[in-house]
């Protein structure tokens, strides 16, 4: 145990995550991670409900998939637009709520070699927990 038991992800976790539709091109899931300097983006259908994250890693092997396939970037731009995020998300991710404690979202992340957990309270998306927030949650509190 690396923090005291009653922690919650509440105290550490990135509030407000950045959502985007399964329908958005993978050009404007690009264009919100750069812009808003974010590394996951949370799928969510129309009722705001999670259904898939999409990280910078999953962005990188699609643009990797796709520049393989194509000759020159501007077929690799035509190509970005026609693709949906849900081709390249990860279905119904594995989440956590604001009460869950740090270090079994520690746990988690080490076990599954996750970057990111959604945070979800009463089945609403509220937030993200990354292996980054909860470094500089410990070096805060010890370091």
């Amino acid at each position: 145990m690396i923090t005291n038991a009653q922690e919650t992800v509440k105290l550490c976790m990135t509030r407000k995550p950045v959502c985007i539709s399964e329908e958005a091109s993978l050009a404007e899931a690009i264009t919100r991670l750069r812009l808003l300097e974010v590394s996951h983006l949370l799928v969510c259908d129309s009722n705001f409900d999670l259904i898939g994250i999409l990280s910078k890693e999953d962005v990188l092997n699609s643009i990797y998939s796709l520049a393989k396939l194509t000759s020159g970037s501007s077929y690799t731009d035509i190509k970005l637009k026609n693709k949906k995020v849900s081709e390249f998300m990860t279905k119904d991710p594995i989440s956590l709520t604001s009460k869950t404690s740090i270090d079994m979202a520690v746990e988690l992340l080490l076990q599954r070699q996750f970057h990111s957990i959604p945070i979800v309270d009463d089945g609403k998306p509220i937030g993200i927990v990354t292996a980054y927030d909860l470094l500089k949650h410990y070096y805060q509190k010890y370091g």
